[in-house]
């Protein structure tokens, strides 16, 4: 896909990793029905859970991290073109699923200075306001999810630690800012 210049297909949401991740987004799950499929079936209360993310690093694979800090920018510039802050926290280039959005959220907090900045929002401020929406995401995990729960915290620990790695500075702000919400 890299190779054809069309992994944007990931972000349009038109190509799934796995067959069985493509049968569940249309609430088909095992065992499979053996005749016909109805394509037009799609389970509103179900949201994927498969991640997009991953999917994205699929189709970019050792690009990955250059494609996604590539729209992480796309977003800011959209953020300072309409001061839309919520829109930039749930990443508009793409619907996330709850694993994902914990994921943008991180790759957002290495940006917080230039957010904050453009938004017109103090970095606390911001900071308070992924925080919420990471309790909300845990949330509705540990309520709709509940096996996947420990799952999203063990990821949170990870994500925490690859911010720390690659980016200590942002890191200990990120930690001090926390510890005062």
């Amino acid at each position: 896909m890299r190779a054809l210049g069309i992994g944007s297909l990931i972000q349009k949401g038109a190509v799934r990793r796995t067959i069985e991740t493509a049968l569940a987004e249309l609430g088909l799950e095992k065992p499979y029905p053996i005749k016909g499929v109805n394509a037009s079936y799609r389970s509103i209360a179900k949201k994927r859970i498969e991640s997009t993310l991953h999917e994205f690093m699929w189709a970019y694979g050792s690009d990955c991290e250059a494609e996604l800090e590539r729209q992480i920018h796309k977003q800011i510039e959209e953020l300072q073109r309409t001061g839309d802050i919520e829109t930039l926290i749930h990443g508009s280039w793409n619907q996330l699923g709850e694993m994902d959005e914990d994921e943008w959220l991180e790759h957002l907090e290495a940006h917080l200075a230039e957010i904050a900045r453009i938004s017109g929002k103090d970095e606390q401020q911001i900071a308070l306001e992924f925080e919420r929406r990471r309790v909300r995401l845990a949330e509705k995990i540990a309520r709709e999810h509940p096996n996947l729960a420990k799952r999203f915290m063990e990821r949170r620990e990870l994500l925490d630690a690859h911010l720390k790695e690659h980016r200590p500075d942002v890191y200990e702000k990120i930690i001090r800012l926390r510890s005062k919400i």
